[in-house]
């Protein structure tokens, strides 16, 4: 900040007699340092500030350096030299623990006659007084203040912009989103979901093909967070047109996973299950994209999980032909699938909630509303906290 700078080397030059100061900060990328902002009433207009590297290079260790050059004596170092420095003072900016900056003072040989009433106190070969040096140090330390409370004003600052954004994605991501519970296309279900952050990277939804067949997708993305949600709009979006298109979950994952593996980032994929629901037959044609947390509680409370021969998740191999398989729902009998955030999910000693617990937490529930409601509070209270590891949800779904 441009502002501060000139109050602080004001306040230097104005309290300890110099007349050349400069603030610093540290560009190691270079090996150098760059100039903030210098005052320096010897110079030629246009010229570019000079200092001595040597005394900047031993304020690097986080302490103040003075510096007198007595006549006729050697030692010096060759920018010293060069530069015609008799008196110099360095002192390092330090926010918290690291030098992040330099205030820097020197007086050189023959300016105070070739600037007469220009404000320069200190001799050519004078010493530095000790009173001199702890001003210098003190306007430091204050310097070093306001850049902490700047660089926290701004990093408040960022904060707020990045809430905004996230509620916006967040908004954005509801929109997109089913309902928690409805009738759709002769199909009953209810959901229940929860993200491990601000934003879900868990994809759920309920997709119309005609009179009769309903989608049912719920996926989830590798990871947590932003990143992790736009991957999720993106295929949520995908794979809800290309149902509508062609109607056949298989090919609908197959184009989905092309799309995926051209645009997501190679360390990016998604573990998917998808079925149609057929209302007339009540078959479900699904396919499992390396999924595998679904079960069918049927009616009487035994509920069964199922291992299918579907195929990897999406995004990995582009040419992966998935396949789908059928399977008969019968009156009371309700498909209940999670991502996993459900069996992944700790205990306060470590152990995984897995799908037993899925099964055993399922026994005394017949509706969809008391499978999605009896599953996720039963994962809440093993978890013994309303913070879950990761994205978490529930559906379940039944014929009519």
């Amino acid at each position: 900040d441009r502002a501060l700078a000139q109050v602080v080397l004001r306040a230097a030059i104005q309290g300890s007699g110099f007349s050349r100061a400069a603030l610093l900060r540290d560009a190691p990328a270079v090996g150098d340092v760059e100039v903030i902002m210098d005052i320096d009433p010897f110079a030629e207009p246009g010229q570019a500030g000079t200092f001595s590297k040597s005394l900047i290079s031993e304020a690097r260790k986080g302490e103040m350096v003075k510096l007198l050059v007595e006549e006729g004596g050697g030692g010096a170092s060759a920018s010293i030299m060069m530069l015609r420095i008799q008196t110099a003072l360095c002192a390092p900016i330090k926010v918290g623990e690291d030098v992040t900056g330099f205030l820097y003072l020197d007086a050189r040989k023959g300016e105070q006659k070739s600037k007469p009433g220009s404000g320069i106190h200190l001799r050519a070969a004078g010493g530095v007084q000790a009173d001199t040096a702890t001003f210098v140090q003190a306007v430091a330390r204050m310097c070093a203040l306001a850049m902490g409370n700047l660089s926290r004003v701004q990093l408040e600052r960022r904060q707020v912009e990045l809430l905004r954004d996230l509620s916006a994605a967040r908004e954005a991501q509801v929109m997109i989103m089913p309902p928690e519970r409805a009738r759709v296309g002769g199909l009953i279900y209810a959901m229940r979901m929860k993200s491990g952050r601000y934003v879900a990277g868990d994809l759920f939804d309920v997709v119309t093909l005609d009179e009769h067949r309903t989608a049912v997708f719920l996926g989830d993305v590798a990871g947590k967070g932003i990143s992790a949600a736009i991957l999720m709009a993106t295929a949520q979006t995908y794979l809800n047109a290309a149902l509508k298109h062609r109607g056949d979950p298989a090919l609908a994952v197959r184009l989905t996973n092309e799309h995926i593996c051209e645009h997501a980032a190679s360390n990016k994929f998604i573990s998917l299950w998808i079925g149609v629901f057929d209302a007339r037959s009540k078959t479900v044609t699904h396919v499992d994209a390396g999924h595998g947390h679904w079960l069918v509680a049927r009616a009487g409370g035994k509920s069964e999980s199922y291992s299918a021969a579907g195929g990897i998740p999406l995004g990995i191999d582009p040419s992966f032909d998935f396949v789908s398989e059928t399977l008969t729902l019968g009156p009371g009998d309700r498909l209940v699938v999670f991502s996993d955030g459900v069996v992944e999910q700790p205990g306060p000693d470590g152990d995984m909630f897995q799908i037993e617990r899925a099964v055993e937490a399922l026994e005394p529930s017949s509706t969809v509303q008391t499978d999605a409601t009896i599953l996720f509070d039963a994962v809440l209270t093993f978890a013994k906290t309303d913070s879950l590891a990761d994205d978490t949800t529930v559906a379940s779904i039944a014929f009519e």
